[in-house]
């Protein structure tokens, strides 16, 4: 029998099985969903801030269309860390719009916004706002937000509302792609997630770091190049 050192870790091997069920399995069955519900069960039960099996549970629940309990399992993330939001806060928008409750969306991302310095909050609510009240509009949330928080991610989004007017307006913007290459350019290569532990620099998230080996440490990077 295999001991482990603590409940944590246990945790992600539940976790781990339940991706080689649900992500490798041949047959994609029935049989397959209800091992990894099995498998999720069980690594909420010794680590139930489990960031990793919340969003596990999150997507196993869209998949299904079951919005209200991903929502539910994307808020037990946020509870767990919510240093992890950039990694599925559109996914959880995508829940609310689907069960047509915008106003609630519109609320929780104004709640986010209140206790979570990221600008991932403030991007996914400016694009709510250019559906439902235009990118003029949009545009001005976003300015404001961007003056508390300032962000190339923040610039990069304003530059994507406003492409056609600034492309189409009375004497037009010439340099509009030039713009839009330079900030690419500068969020290019540029790690989204750093180790907490050792440092280490990732474009994607990594539950396990994949230089010091630590679990849980891969996190987003807050400035103005970042989050």
């Amino acid at each position: 029998m295999i001991w482990y050192a603590n409940r944590v870790e246990l945790a992600k091997l539940f976790c781990l099985r339940r991706h080689v069920v649900v992500v490798h399995g041949q047959s994609g069955s029935q049989n397959d969903v209800i091992q990894a519900e099995k498998y999720l069960a069980s690594a909420l039960r010794v680590d139930k801030n489990s960031v990793r099996a919340h969003l596990v549970g999150a997507h196993i629940n869209k998949k299904a269309k079951n919005w209200q309990d991903a929502i539910e399992e994307y808020q037990a993330a946020i509870d767990a860390d919510s240093a992890f939001i950039p990694v599925f806060i559109q996914d959880m928008a995508d829940c609310y719009l689907a069960l047509q409750e915008g106003e609630q969306l519109e609320q929780k991302l104004l709640q986010l916004m209140e206790s979570y310095q990221g600008v991932s909050p403030v991007l996914t609510l400016s694009e709510y706002y250019a559906t439902i009240k235009g990118p003029e509009y949009a545009t001005e949330f976003l300015s404001k937000q961007l003056e508390k928080r300032a962000s190339f991610k923040g610039l990069n989004a304003i530059l994507n509302l406003n492409e056609n007017a600034l492309a189409q307006g009375e004497h037009g913007f010439v340099y509009i792609d030039v713009l839009k290459e330079l900030v690419a350019k500068l969020l290019k290569g540029k790690p989204k997630l750093r180790c907490r532990k050792c440092g280490f620099g990732a474009q994607s998230l990594h539950w396990q770091c994949p230089s010091c080996k630590h679990w849980g440490v891969v996190k987003p990077i807050y400035g103005l190049e970042s989050e």
